[in-house]
């Protein structure tokens, strides 16, 4: 549908504009500027309904998502306009309306697809170049698609961080027996340590609209799940739910409400007392053999030898031992001898410490942050100077926070006064 493309196309560059003159202003006038910041001044003084930076970043974000209220727009629109400093009337609201409805998908009635129409399926996109692991891909595929007696079925996938589990869930929504039983669709959301409260009741909101195609306007997350529950009832078509990085159970609670027709699969890093009775999959370290494949994963002629001490050193992590592959490729794309940047990650990794080779399992999340810390320094070190700073720079910003392209441009081009062609590049 070329032309709704091109209608968001059109959205989005006059989003990002008025957004780059917004931050512009904030930053002129000392205060503070951020995707949540105007979301919370769009919900306070123009009423936006519940409006929130990960959906502004839905909007602008590649692909990007079109938004279905008008108002929200206009209420954003109002808020980085006050921020860039314009008079009133500077704004057109039919104008925004008039982007809004183009930016909209075209609906297409002829030859509709013959049976029931499917639900939304939120699977993220793969990582190329996985190395697959087998027997686990087997268990999670068969505690997804397992029939339990329990009145909300819940699958549970535990493992320490980086450990992949979030891969091997991915992976196992890909499978056309997946697609086939939750004719309701996948949905997937994220929570992490900090999630709660509100911000919690948002991710419920966010789900309901998937579903329904309205979102509830609830702050409270228990009765935002009662909502989401309803909707999963109301549907009476089997939903796959994945809930990514869960820490607490009061994050889990709300998502458990209702809706029995919806299987839960929950990503944990440690076991959770309210999930006892769950199906479960427990990810350990990789294999040795699986470690060694991601480790030369597109890397040529690196010695046995130095493979088996980087498979030591990693503790047979998948992250870490991704970040080793990535290290070694970027060097010996630098013209280094591969053995030789290998050497080099290794001495970094072993300069972490003794306990580097004490410890196969890496169970210590301490030492694993130490062992990423080296593992990323080696990767450092080979950039130019230049760019090794500008990469440094983005410590300023949040964990986890998405950073729109207008704000590097400003950043770095106060910094290392670069164009936006070459930020865009780097």
């Amino acid at each position: 549908m070329p032309e709704q493309r091109s209608g968001l196309r059109r959205l989005q560059e006059a989003l990002r504009t008025l957004e780059v003159r917004g931050v512009a202003g904030q930053k002129a006038a000392g205060r503070h500027w951020s995707r949540r910041a105007a979301a919370a001044d769009a919900n306070r003084s123009y009423n936006a309904g519940g409006l929130d930076a990960r959906r502004i970043g839905d909007w602008l974000n590649e692909p990007g998502r079109a938004p279905r209220d008008a108002d929200q727009v206009w209420a954003l629109v109002r808020v980085w306009s006050a921020w860039a400093g314009d008079g009133p009337g500077r704004q057109e609201r039919g104008l925004w309306n008039a982007l809004v409805e183009a930016a909209q998908p075209i609906s297409v009635t002829e030859n509709p697809p013959a049976g029931p129409s499917k639900g939304p399926w939120m699977a993220p996109p793969g990582a190329p170049g996985t190395v697959a692991r087998i027997a686990l891909n087997a268990a999670v595929l068969d505690a997804v698609l397992a029939s339990g007696s329990e009145q909300v079925p819940v699958t549970a996938v535990y493992g320490a961080g980086g450990f992949g589990k979030s891969t091997l869930v991915r992976d196992a929504c890909t499978d056309p027996r997946v697609r086939d039983r939750f004719t309701g669709g996948l949905l997937w959301t994220d929570l992490g340590q900090a999630v709660g409260g509100t911000d919690l009741a948002l991710r419920l909101n966010d789900l309901t609209e998937q579903l329904t195609g309205e979102r509830p306007a609830l702050s409270d997350p228990q009765q935002a799940g009662f909502r989401f529950g309803a909707a999963v009832d109301a549907l009476a078509r089997p939903v796959l739910l994945v809930i990514d990085d869960a820490w607490r159970e009061d994050q889990l609670r709300p998502f458990l409400l209702g809706g029995e027709g919806c299987r839960r699969l929950v990503v944990a890093r440690r076991r959770l007392g309210l999930l006892s009775s769950a199906t479960s999959v427990d990810v350990p370290a990789m294999t040795a053999q699986e470690a060694a494949d991601l480790i030369t994963r597109g890397v040529r002629d690196l010695s046995t030898d130095v493979v088996d001490e980087l498979v030591a050193l990693t503790g047979r992590w998948p992250l870490l031992l991704s970040l080793t592959n990535r290290t070694i490729a970027r060097q010996v794309g630098g013209g280094r001898e591969s053995t030789s940047a290998a050497k080099l990650v290794a001495e970094r990794l072993r300069a972490s410490g003794p306990a580097a080779l004490d410890r196969p399992a890496v169970a210590d999340e301490e030492h694993r942050d130490d062992l990423v810390a080296a593992s990323l320094a080696a990767s450092i070190d080979v950039l130019p100077d230049a760019t090794a700073d500008r990469y440094l720079e983005l410590g300023i910003f949040p964990t986890e926070a998405d950073i729109p392209l207008a704000v590097l441009d400003l950043l770095w081009s106060e910094t290392g006064g670069i164009d936006p062609f070459e930020v865009e590049l780097l």
